[in-house]
């Protein structure tokens, strides 16, 4: 079997996942049943402290995995490196630096006053010789090693990580005691620090707290000192507080699951499934009692509130109505998703130069989450694509890592340990701008959400919009059968990979319309960057030269992850909707393309569209007629070549040779 660990592949996480390096020699499992959203969980050289174990010495044997995550930890950030971050990039205060002191039972702002503040090393220094501590936010915008772990983590959980520094000085507190809204991994890269951890007022709980006094929080419930090398994990909840001693510490939180409850999720998807189970249930489309208002509210009496109550329960309890709801779960489940597809760090981009045409090649995708097929049935996303032939493709691979978990506002500042958002809840982040376009259906959610455009992005849409219409009608139509056999090996590669080009082509070029307006909004939000930014004028230079190409120029490639110049929206044939759960389903196996082609076919027979097999040796694609191309594009070896062609420019394909 062909193992393939997503966003494990650096010099210090290269054959295990990061979450199994950062808890050793506790094992994932354990984790999992024991501590995740349960308990606190201490690792370090001399014992593995919570609740349900014995605090015993790790074993020998566990001896060489609790290194490694030493080694790993203490090299994810150092005084030194804040040093060359502000020097040679341009940093905020509030925005990227926050400085915050905790003296006398009291909490301090200690950020510099004015519009414009711009961090230099030496305000720094003198913070901290104040006896302030700097809160540095997303530090993994710089860092390609903590912005490597980050990636296997956002793939072993398939959720948002974040991440903050913090450097406290000798003898000095930070924030006062309170609880955060995320899953907290305190890695300590230098030095030492008090952890003073209280119980929950509320488990798990879904809103950071306010700054609390300790007649409020009780005794705590473990005290422990956190070393370099160190790994401290508590969940959302819980309350806690944390002192320097006698030297300089350095530790970085990484956290998750803001936002990422069944509750959230039901907030979420409940309204879409309703609307949408009201086209079809005549129960939930009934109009309310009369008087209704004077049934149901404060002021009603309990005994008059409580009829109303049995019937809203009994709506909810019929088997039809449930099942109406119900039944549009997976869809919202698709518009949930666009957060975290739109705002995810990208995979390392390592492109294969391996062709994907060798007869009994083996292919696999390198991470499952780092891709998604969304239907569009019933949208109107796009009138020159047919949703009955097409699916939306979203991949995260156009991600800007520099602009990771990053707003442009001025809001306010998260509380110590809580490292996944910077701001209000309601910022507009690209992933809400997706979620907004995607949620809306059958409402023509782009034609609401019209963006003014400038005369010479009008004409090239004038362009696209001609190029799309050939393109639906190219691979729309249903063409007679004319199957002769299956794949064989006299089927000539350069020509299937000129076929395979040409669909990676127009399913990307059909797609331009939507993915300029989402490119539109994410320029005008906080959001991730997808394709790379361009001013008026490069667009006007690219219209006069023809250049469909984005320009994408990131001069800062701090981290190592480059942007796709791949759309991160685009359509695929619906064809190709059976190959890619193939691969997905086979994950971490690969699989042989030969099987994926026989796949292809029997999905095109169960949708009715009538396969037709036309690629041969001979064939000179330069003389091709537009219904010959057409026929081509209904080929199983075309749609499947297409897509692992598409996969593999975007940098998510793993080809195994």
């Amino acid at each position: 079997m062909n193992q393939i660990d997503p966003g494990c592949d650096g010099d210090d996480i290269s054959d295990t996942c990061a979450l199994a390096l950062l808890i050793a020699p506790q094992s994932v499992e354990g984790f999992a049943s024991n501590n995740w959203e349960k308990s606190l969980l201490h690792v370090s050289d001399e014992r593995i402290a919570c609740p349900t174990s014995s605090n015993s010495l790790p074993s020998a044997s566990a001896k060489s995995a609790a290194n490694r995550r030493k080694n790993l930890i203490t090299g994810l950030f150092t005084l030194d490196d804040l040093q060359t971050i502000v020097e040679e990039h341009k940093l905020e205060f509030i925005q990227d630096v926050n400085v915050c002191m905790y003296k006398n039972g009291r909490k301090m702002n200690k950020n510099p006053q004015g519009i414009s503040a711009c961090v230099s090393w030496n305000a720094l220094d003198e913070h901290l010789k104040d006896g302030s501590t700097l809160q540095f936010h997303q530090p993994q915008r710089y860092l390609p090693k903590l912005q490597q772990l980050m990636v296997s983590l956002e793939s072993r959980f398939g959720c948002l990580f974040g991440a903050n520094v913090y450097i406290t000085p000798p003898f000095s507190q930070g924030l006062s005691p309170h609880h955060d809204d995320i899953e907290a991994f305190v890695l300590q890269t230098v030095g030492s620090k008090e952890w003073m951890l209280y119980p929950p007022q509320q488990q798990l709980a879904s809103s950071c707290s306010k700054d609390l006094l300790h007649s409020d929080i009780g005794s705590p419930v473990y005290c422990g000192k956190v070393k370099a090398g160190d790994m401290l994990y508590f969940p959302r909840g819980q309350i806690h507080e944390a002192r320097t001693a006698a030297e300089l510490s350095i530790h970085v939180t990484i956290s998750t699951y803001q936002n990422w409850s069944f509750g959230y999720y039901l907030q979420r998807a409940l309204p879409f499934c309703i609307e949408e189970a009201m086209r079809s249930n005549i129960a939930l489309r009934r109009g309310l009692p009369w008087q209704f208002l004077l049934k149901s509210g404060f002021i009603v009496e309990d005994n008059s509130a409580e009829i109303f109550r049995k019937q809203v329960k009994a709506l909810l309890t019929q088997d039809d109505v449930i099942d109406s709801i119900v039944q549009h779960i997976h869809q919202a489940t698709d518009d949930f998703s666009m957060d975290f597809m739109m705002n995810r760090l990208p995979l390392p981009k390592k492109p294969s130069n391996a062709s994907i045409f060798k007869p009994n090649l083996k292919v696999a995708l390198k991470d499952p989450l780092a891709v998604r097929i969304i239907d569009t049935v019933g949208d109107n996303m796009q009138d020159e694509v047919d949703p009955k032939h097409f699916v939306l493709l979203v991949h995260c691979m156009s991600n800007d890592a520099s602009r990771h978990m990053i707003c442009e506002t001025d809001d306010e500042i998260e509380d110590e340990d809580n490292g996944d958002h910077i701001g209000d809840d309601d910022s507009d982040t690209m992933g809400q701008v997706v979620q907004e376009m995607m949620m809306e259906k059958n409402e023509c959610r782009i034609e609401q959400r019209k963006i003014t455009e400038t005369a010479s992005r009008d004409d090239k849409e004038t362009v696209k919009r001609k190029h799309s219409d050939s393109v639906a009608t190219l691979l729309c139509e249903n063409i007679p059968p004319k199957r002769s056999s299956r794949v064989t090996e006299s089927e000539s590669s350069s020509v299937a990979e000129e076929l395979g080009n040409h669909i990676s082509s127009v399913t990307t070029l059909a797609n331009t319309k939507d993915h300029d307006k989402i490119e539109k909004k994410q320029e005008a939000s906080c959001s991730m960057t997808s394709v790379g930014e361009q001013s008026e004028q490069q667009i006007e230079s690219d219209d006069e030269s023809g250049d469909t190409e984005d320009d994408n120029t990131n001069e800062d490639e701090d981290a190592g992850s480059s942007a796709s110049t791949v759309p991160s929206v685009m359509h695929i044939p619906r064809g190709a909707v059976a190959v890619f759960r193939a691969l997905v389903s086979s994950f971490p196996k690969s699989m042989i393309i030969e099987h994926l082609v026989d796949i292809c076919w029997s999905s095109l027979e169960e949708l009715k569209i009538k396969p037709n097999l036309q690629a041969d040796s001979s064939t000179d694609r330069t003389l091709l007629s537009d219904e010959d191309l057409r026929d081509m594009t209904l080929d199983p070896v075309v749609i499947v070549h297409g897509l692992l062609a598409m996969l593999n420019d975007i940098g998510i394909l793993q080809i195994v040779e």
